[in-house]
């Protein structure tokens, strides 16, 4: 509790506010962590980058399937929905350390192609849409 005479309070209060996010939700998401940096190593995707299709897709299975009545993920007994928290604190951390091969589709600019960026930036061998 932050006090009128507290110039901790008054610094602590221009920081991020993690206490903010629910406790029993960081809970659940760090063991979905936990269970990948077992399989896959701690912060792989800083080392190797990953796809962000890898990651969508798997948002949504993860969602398709709690969205059909599954609470729990059969292989982990973890909440479908902390999987996708999962994911997305990837997606938000490979992005923001340079990690994220971008690979969502987008359609170019005034066209209606809706191939991957990737693809048309292969074929056409230079940057789409920039």
């Amino acid at each position: 509790m932050n006090t009128p005479n507290d110039p901790k309070g008054a610094i602590g209060a221009t920081k991020t506010p993690l206490a903010l996010i629910p406790p029993y939700a960081m809970e659940q998401t760090a063991w979905v962590h936990k269970l990948g940096s077992e399989k896959y190593g701690p912060f792989n995707w800083r080392d190797t980058g990953v796809c962000a299709t890898t990651y969508v897709a798997a948002i949504m299975r993860h969602l398709n399937a709690w969205r059909d009545g599954e609470d729990l993920d059969p292989e982990s007994g973890i909440s479908h929905i902390a999987h996708v928290a999962c994911s997305c604190n990837i997606l938000l951390d490979a992005q923001h350390c340079g990690m994220l091969q971008d690979d969502r589709y987008r359609k170019p600019d005034g066209g209606d192609d809706s191939r991957p960026v990737w693809y048309l930036q292969t074929i056409m061998k230079r940057p789409v849409g920039k």
